[in-house]
């Protein structure tokens, strides 16, 4: 056997490449089949470090490529995209007032990501800055927990995702913050309108406060 890692992994992605059963862009780790809308690496230097959540599409043995899942494309279709946009990433923390997020706009940034705390959270002195900078950018909100979905109709307190809603804010849904932080700036350097940002952002799970 070529062993877990290097020629294994080029071995499986020359194996996935000849077969039929791909559709479209795959990560090939360690055996597995991930996509890259929900692939991460979870450790530093182990040889299983990538994880997908919420599914793995498939396996590759010794008889072949076993496909588990299919996953639907994405409503909007990227352009070659010469300039992706800037675009912010924000770790929420506890205690954090938002103090930097009047910088954002200031340093040529056209959207922001909030890394949220649980389910798609923010410390409820940060959302009147977080609702103003969303009449002037998309402004998303994802969970930094590492799995899972943002939550919808859960918490309505200040912060919480009913309340970030309701002040146009958008939720990523099963996007991580830094991948959602990517198709954010693409989207953007692509010219997608707001119904296409929020229609990209709802295909995984996500919802938006954006009339």
């Amino acid at each position: 056997l070529p062993g877990s890692d290097g020629p294994a992994n080029l071995d499986a992605a020359i194996r996935a490449v000849a077969s039929d059963k791909l559709d479209g862009g795959v990560v090939l780790m360690d055996g597995l089949i991930h996509a890259p809308r929900y692939v991460r690496k979870t450790h530093t230097s182990r040889g299983g470090a990538f994880e997908s959540h919420p599914v793995t599409l498939g396996e590759i043995t010794d008889k072949g490529i076993v496909r588990f899942a299919h996953l639907d494309p994405f409503p909007f279709a990227f352009p070659a995209v010469l300039a992706p946009a800037p675009v912010a990433l924000h770790v929420a923390l506890m205690g954090d007032h938002g103090q930097l997020l009047s910088f954002v706009e200031a340093a040529g940034y056209r959207g922001l990501v909030i890394a949220g705390l649980g389910g798609g959270h923010v410390h409820p002195l940060m959302v009147p800055q977080l609702e103003q900078l969303a009449t002037r950018m998309p402004v998303l909100v994802g969970s930094r927990t590492g799995s899972g979905t943002t939550l919808g109709t859960t918490y309505g307190y200040a912060g919480g995702e009913i309340d970030l809603l309701g002040r146009g804010i958008t939720l990523t849904g099963w996007l991580a913050p830094v991948k959602a932080r990517v198709a954010l700036s693409l989207l953007l350097g692509a010219g997608a309108t707001s119904d296409e940002i929020t229609a990209f952002f709802a295909a995984s799970g996500g919802a938006s406060g954006r009339s």
